[in-house]
């Protein structure tokens, strides 16, 4: 797999980024910022929940929010720092810079959004702005790994599309959908311990 080398990975900056473009330099910038940012909203408004003061009553419910927002806001934000930060120096491809990161900081963010908000916006609407994310990263590393033909590195992928398809499942629970056999939020757990053991001995 390879040691992640932001330096590397980074090298070749795309033209266009200035002095004040610098936190889309790296993948990891604005996604582990965004984690520490969100992380720290989602506990504080949980604890206010439970102190009686529930700021917002999103989705299904503050309790879907919380442990939603736990699985695939704050850890699929420091997941994907990592791995659009790390993923060009395994493959030797030239990393997501500019405004490109910007998409996928502004796919993060509509997730974020739509589910905080969808009592108004509603559940499918919701579901779909926040699907987007992840099923664009899993796209953007198969894509890199077969550009590459690094396919040594093909479980990474394997386990982010699964982690994606987790919270497609749900999406689809939360929607009133037939009870799969595996809870979405359990598979997801699941796949983030795979995904990091994974990571955590190969690097």
């Amino acid at each position: 797999m390879g040691r992640a080398n932001p330096s590397k990975a980074a090298g070749a900056t795309v033209p266009g980024i200035g002095a004040g473009m610098t936190i889309l330099e790296y993948g990891f910038r604005p996604f582990f910022l965004l984690a520490g940012i969100w992380a720290a909203a989602v506990i504080i408004v949980w604890g206010s929940a439970l102190a009686g003061f529930a700021p917002l009553e999103p989705g299904p419910g503050l309790l879907f929010w919380h442990s939603h927002e736990m699985l695939f806001g704050f850890a699929a934000a420091a997941m994907s720092g990592f791995l659009l930060t790390a993923v060009p120096s395994w493959t030797g491809g030239q990393p997501i810079q500019g405004w490109r990161l910007g998409c996928f900081v502004a796919f993060w963010l509509a997730g974020r959004i739509g589910i905080a908000a969808a009592p108004w916006l509603g559940m499918v609407v919701a579901a779909i702005l926040d699907l987007a994310f992840l099923t664009l990263m899993a796209l953007y590393l198969f894509n890199e790994i077969r550009r590459s033909g690094n396919w040594r590195n093909l479980p990474v992928a394997v386990l982010i599309t699964l982690f994606a398809a987790s919270n497609w499942l749900v999406h689809w629970q939360a929607l009133g959908g037939d009870a799969p056999v595996v809870d979405g939020h359990r598979l997801a757990v699941l796949t983030l311990a795979l995904l990091l053991s994974l990571i955590g001995g190969r690097i």
